[in-house]
Formats: structure tokens, C-alpha cells, sequence
């Protein structure tokens, strides 16, 4: 009998967008506030309830064109000609849209990555840290919707999410900022290239950790994402230009903790308000990390 080993596949690029597409096209619970809103002329979230302008993606991009024509016939401001040839036009989108696989096994990870890079010369680069991480599905960790997913959602929530720009950096961001989280989950003493800016990103690192040591590193980060959105908001800041003052935030409460007494509060403020980022080199920047961190370990 032959016996047929089974192994986990990963997407290394394109999942975000496979998903969205897949949840659509099956009417995902997921996505069931998720409609078009016709008035707007836009895709967008709703609270309540969903008016009749408004079509659920679940409907509008169903795999079934039963669904679609079913909701239409229903509702009268959608039966007109106009509405449902438009309606149809979108639905084309999904309908006809085409995806291009590349599929290789049983690759080391320098080869993975060689052949990574060679299929995307002609087009746009994804970063080498998207293809180390897909590797860490074998652990059962899926580091996109387990953190980076978060960590920008929270950012985007917080109204900053012209920070992603390119979006490049919806990746190298969240990764910069483990930098903190990993230094203390590892014991290490600090070193000046884990500031959580992009060019420090530790992937190797963080892909070498216990599962369950580089999940406790996601929650501390998130956790400090939060105090840091936070500590801005409760103080009445002015606006973060860039990610840095949140990256740095967020670096100064993974050591802080929960030993924050007003002094630390006095000091942060005035950090933030006096710190900048403008036209810094990296040897810069790092020493303003290293002076913030060396701040949060100050006995009081």
C-alpha cells in the first residue's frame, strides 16, 4: 500500500486578497455587514440595518447568479434597468478575474526564496519577509491573521492608516515593532539595531522561536499598541505624522509595563512632543530608542 504523506501549503503572496475574494464569493458570515452602498458609490461597513440602496457583497460577487437576481427582484429600487445592468457590470469583476499559481515543493529556504524572487522580476516585489514567514504554517501560526492583520487594523481604526504607503510597509511596520517585545521575551540585552523601525525587522529571529514564545511576543505588541494609541488619545496629542511616534510608544510600554506612575506620564508627553523624525539616519534613530527604552527601566 502506498502510503501518501501530507503536508501543509502556504500563499506567500496573495492571501489577503484570495481571502477577500473567497469570503465574497461564498456569502461568509465574515463579511455580512459588508455591502455596496449604491448612494456612495463605495464598499463599506455597516452597523445596523442594511438599506435598499445598499447590496451585501455575500449577494452582489455570489457564486450563484440566483442570489443576486433573487435580492434584486425583491427590492424595488433595485429592479430598475439601470441598477441591475451596473449591478452585473461589478459582479463581472469577480467573475472574470484571473489568477496566476506558481507552485513548487519540496524547496530549502534559500531556494524557496531564489525562486520567489525570480518570479516576481517583472512585477512588483514582495518583500523576503512575507516568503520567511509563510513557513511558520507548518507550527500552525499564520502570522498575518494572527497579528500584522491586527496591528494594522488597530492602526487603520485609529485613523492613521495613511501610514501604509507603500504597502510595503503594512508588513515591515508590525514586524519593526516586535523588535521590543522579542528582546524581552528572549532575555537579551539591548542591542541598538532592534529600534522597531523597518530597516531592523528580525524576521529570522522571530521565525526561530518556540510557537508559543512568538505568540506571547504578538500579544505583548498588541497589548502596547493599544497603550500607545491609547496614551495619545487620553492626552490630547497632537496627531502622529508618521509611525515612528507609535512604533517608539509602543516600544516604551512592552519594558514599562504596568509600573507607569505620573512622572513617566510627564516625561512621555514632553517626549512626544518635543521628538523628531525628520531626516534622522538609522544610527539616529536607534539611539532615540535607546534613550526612550533606557527611560522605561529608570527606577523611580
Amino acid at each position: 500500500m502506498d502510503t501518501v504523506m501530507h503536508s501543509q501549503m502556504s500563499i506567500v503572496d496573495g492571501q489577503q486578497r484570495l481571502t477577500t475574494n473567497y469570503k465574497a464569493y461564498t456569502n461568509h458570515g465574515d463579511f455580512r455587514n459588508i455591502v455596496l452602498d449604491l448612494g456612495k458609490g463605495d464598499f463599506i461597513e455597516v452597523k445596523e440595518k442594511i438599506h435598499s440602496t445598499q447590496i451585501p457583497v455575500g449577494i452582489l460577487l455570489n457564486k450563484e447568479d440566483s442570489i443576486l437576481f433573487n435580492y434584486i427582484s425583491e427590492i424595488n429600487k433595485l429592479r430598475t434597468p439601470e441598477i441591475t445592468n451596473l449591478l452585473l457590470q461589478i459582479r463581472s469583476k469577480m467573475k472574470n478575474y484571473n489568477y496566476t499559481i506558481n507552485s513548487a515543493d519540496d524547496l530549502t529556504e534559500d531556494e524557496q526564496i531564489k525562486w520567489f524572487e525570480n518570479l516576481n522580476n517583472a512585477g512588483s516585489r514582495v518583500s523576503i519577509i512575507q516568503m520567511r514567514f509563510s513557513k511558520l504554517k507548518a507550527h500552525g501560526i499564520d502570522i498575518y491573521k494572527q497579528y500584522t492583520s491586527l496591528f494594522n487594523g488597530k492602526i487603520k481604526d485609529a485613523g492613521y492608516e495613511d501610514f501604509f504607503s507603500p504597502q510595503k510597509t503594512s508588513v515591515s511596520y508590525p514586524i519593526a515593532a516586535l523588535n521590543p517585545a522579542l528582546e524581552m521575551l528572549t532575555s537579551r540585552t539591548h542591542s541598538g539595531n532592534y529600534a522597531p523601525i523597518s530597516s531592523d525587522t528580525k524576521e529570522n529571529q522571530l521565525c526561530n522561536l518556540e510557537p508559543d514564545i512568538l505568540t506571547n511576543c504578538f500579544s505583548k505588541t498588541l497589548d502596547a499598541l493599544d497603550s500607545a494609541i491609547s496614551f495619545i488619545d487620553d492626552n490630547e496629542l497632537k496627531r502622529p505624522t508618521r509611525i515612528d511616534y507609535i512604533n517608539y510608544l509602543l516600544g516604551y510600554f512592552v519594558f514599562k509595563g504596568n509600573t507607569f506612575l505620573p512622572v513617566d506620564k510627564e516625561f512621555l508627553i514632553d517626549w512626544y512632543d518635543t521628538v523628531n523624525f525628520t531626516n534622522k539616519s538609522n544610527k539616529a534613530r536607534r539611539d532615540m530608542f535607546t534613550n526612550l527604552y533606557e527611560k522605561a527601566l529608570e527606577k523611580r
